[in-house]
């Protein structure tokens, strides 16, 4: 069966969105997203997409590209897993623990995608295996968790509350999604932020193209 109108026009849309474009989907989900500035969003996603392409520069001129490599060299250790850990609608690929420093990658789910990105209205984005920019990623993570300089979210932070002199403020989450994804992004050379993973999984399953096997698509484990 072709795909339906709708189906091919999203995906085509998602297929030219820009990491900035996709930087700021991220921001709007994030719970603080209300009580950021408007005028400041966009300078704050900026930010995020030059602290992930900066330290992806330097990662890449001190220990190469590869990530497996590179998680190698710092120490990462790298777990295969054929666990589900997605909840509700939500799909996970991967998750970095600290202590000790350790990247889990959900391989069904992975291999879910890379499916997916194998349709031809997305195999313009050359996206490879789904496997090494999930990695990257979390590689991300550990990077900022581990590195001198303050992450993201204690350097930008939002006041939830305020009583005189009293402050409670919070941390921007999104914005260490946004560097991530722009991490793996510049480290391997992708044409797009891995933030449309999670736009693609929000679409759900594609129509195929008249001729195109009915195995090659598989439903998501919601």
């Amino acid at each position: 069966m072709n795909p339906t109108p709708a189906c091919g026009d999203c995906l085509s849309a998602l297929a030219r969105l820009t990491a900035r474009s996709l930087g700021h989907s991220l921001l709007a989900q994030d719970a603080l997203y209300p009580r950021i500035p408007e005028q400041a969003r966009s300078a704050l996603v900026d930010a995020a997409l030059q602290d992930g392409r900066t330290r992806a520069e330097i990662i890449a001129r001190a220990l190469g590209i590869d990530p497996w490599i590179i998680a190698k060299r710092l120490g990462v250790t790298i777990v295969d897993s054929s666990a589900d850990a997605g909840f509700g609608t939500v799909i996970v690929f991967a998750e970095y623990t600290a202590a000790p420093p350790r990247v889990t990658l959900y391989r069904d789910a992975i291999a879910l995608m890379n499916r997916r990105l194998a349709h031809p209205l997305l195999r313009a984005l050359d996206a490879g295996d789904c496997a090494r920019t999930v990695l990257a990623h979390e590689l991300y993570h550990h990077l900022a968790q581990c590195g001198a300089e303050p992450s993201l979210s204690r350097r930008y932070r939002v006041t939830r509350l305020q009583m005189g002199r009293w402050r409670w403020s919070s941390g921007i989450a999104a914005l260490e999604e946004i560097a991530a994804g722009n991490f793996a992004r510049t480290l391997l050379g992708l044409k797009f932020h891995p933030r449309l993973l999670e736009l693609l999984c929000a679409l759900g399953d594609p129509a195929l193209p008249a001729g195109q096997p009915a195995s090659t698509q598989e439903e998501v484990r919601q």
